[in-house]
């Protein structure tokens, strides 16, 4: 198979930590170099958590904690070009949790950048 005319683009991944009420909605905004409009871009979310006695930064002591009373998810994720800066990824972060005891929630979102979109097909005009 030949690549003959077309551009190669590693994928680019990072993780960023939030903190969120246990129950509600925050619209973010995360602007970095890889990001676009025409950026094809993945967000995925879930709660943190660090031990007491972890060592090291948050991340190095910190793992994922996916424990069925708390839900978080990610909607109206869109790319936009540099605004003054770099471009970047706006979204919806949203928590749900049924566990009374929790006052605030670290969220672990992982933004994950890929090629450009090849095309845009606009249906929304019938």
């Amino acid at each position: 198979m030949s690549n003959a005319g077309q551009v190669i683009v590693m994928t680019h991944s990072i993780r960023v930590l939030y903190q969120m009420p246990p129950t509600g909605r925050r619209r973010l905004n995360f602007n970095w170099w890889p990001i676009k409009k025409d950026s094809a871009v993945v967000v995925t979310s879930c709660q943190w958590h660090v031990d007491a006695e972890g060592q090291g930064n948050e991340y190095q002591a910190g793992k994922a904690l996916l424990d069925d009373r708390t839900v978080t998810f990610v909607t109206n994720i869109g790319a936009h070009d540099p605004e003054g800066a770099d471009g970047g990824v706006g979204f919806f972060l949203h928590t749900q949790s049924s566990d009374p005891h929790i006052t605030d929630l670290t969220i672990m979102v992982t933004i994950s950048v890929l090629d450009d979109i090849e095309d845009f097909v606009d249906l929304s005009r019938g």
